[in-house]
């Protein structure tokens, strides 16, 4: 059995503080020092490690704790590590056979835990308190570890909830003119669902200036409505229709402008649509051949703060046949040319 440490250093059963714990261990060091015991040294160094393991088991908080859980079974006849087992076997373990003979044990002690509330302290400061109440030592006097205890059982984690598969999206064309996707449009259109009372709905789409062929439109979850599945999404896509007199060339507008011999010769004042319905004009003073380009700056397709630009591209018509007096003065126009070098 282990020595009553408190004894050793004269002190009071529990005591805890540690200046009183101190106080008592230099007084004793100092009284019983192996140097100051002439003949009966070996009796003295004896007893100054006595004094010292004292000291060291009490000065420690979790020294002390454990030693007056284990100081406390030993009193009552079972080992510390009786406790334990006895915790156990109260249902948070899976000892189960053990537990009458532990609580027939413990009533029988029915005084003895009475009066073990320093050691509950300590058990439960020690190994926490989850173990204290789990019933080791009773909520009321007389109370043990019988059948009646429910086995402690730890609560299951909650199960993350699963999500349902999702439908694959469904794309809808969107076709737009090349004026919308220039200025900009909301389209209403209808969706018809399946759902458990089937119904339509009508949706706004926005389409912003400058947007392009094969921008995507999403509506989340917009799909049929099924049992088990999450609804698909639907996704518009945006179709660009042809236009009669403009091509779409990125963020550039190209507009193909028809010309014939004697302007695409001799020069000539244009005047060349835009896309919003405007006029521009545009001079030709030099020879215009077939094929040949000119850019009017800013006047393309929006592209966030800026603008392309509109391409103009000359075509330059031929006539299909002249006749012989045509011929000539062309053929001399065209020598007298070549004479003057130019």
């Amino acid at each position: 059995m282990r020595k009553n440490y408190y004894a050793v250093l004269g002190l009071a059963r529990g005591c805890r503080d540690e200046s009183e714990i101190k106080k008592a261990y230099h007084a004793l060091a100092i009284k019983h020092h192996p140097d100051k015991a002439g003949s009966g040294r070996r009796e003295s160094e004896e007893r100054f490690q006595e004094i010292r393991e004292a000291y060291e088991n009490l000065i420690d908080a979790r020294k002390r704790r454990a030693y007056e859980l284990e100081f406390e079974s030993q009193a009552l006849g079972v080992s510390g590590a009786g406790l334990l087992y006895a915790a156990f076997a109260s249902g948070l373990g899976e000892c189960q056979p053990p537990r009458k003979r532990v609580h027939t044990f413990l009533a029988a002690q029915t005084s003895a835990w009475a009066g073990f509330s320093a050691c509950s302290s300590a058990f439960q400061e020690a190994f926490g308190a989850d173990l204290a109440e789990a019933g080791v030592f009773g909520r009321d006097e007389g109370e043990g570890l019988g059948p009646e205890t429910p086995p402690a059982t730890a609560p299951m984690p909650a199960a993350s909830p699963v999500r349902p598969p999702k439908d694959p999206p469904v794309e809808v064309p969107l076709p737009c003119s090349l004026e919308e996707l220039y200025q900009g449009v909301t389209k209403r259109l209808r969706i018809d669902r399946t759902t458990p009372e089937r119904r339509s709905e009508v949706v706004a789409v926005r389409v912003l200036p400058g947007w392009g062929a094969g921008t995507r439109i999403t509506l989340p979850e917009r799909g049929d409505e099924r049992p088990g599945r999450v609804p698909a999404d639907i996704v518009f896509v945006v179709a660009e229709r042809p236009h009669a007199r403009f091509a779409r060339r990125g963020r550039d507008l190209e507009y193909r402008c028809r010309i014939d011999l004697a302007d695409a010769l001799c020069g000539c004042e244009l005047s060349v649509p835009t896309l919003d319905g405007r006029e521009l004009p545009l001079l030709c003073s030099e020879v215009v051949r077939s094929g040949e380009q000119r850019r009017l700056r800013g006047e393309g397709m929006p592209a966030g703060l800026e603008r392309g630009d509109l391409i103009v591209t000359f075509e330059v018509d031929f006539p299909a046949r002249l006749d012989v007096e045509a011929k000539t003065a062309i053929r001399a126009a065209l020598q007298g040319l070549a004479a003057a070098g130019r």
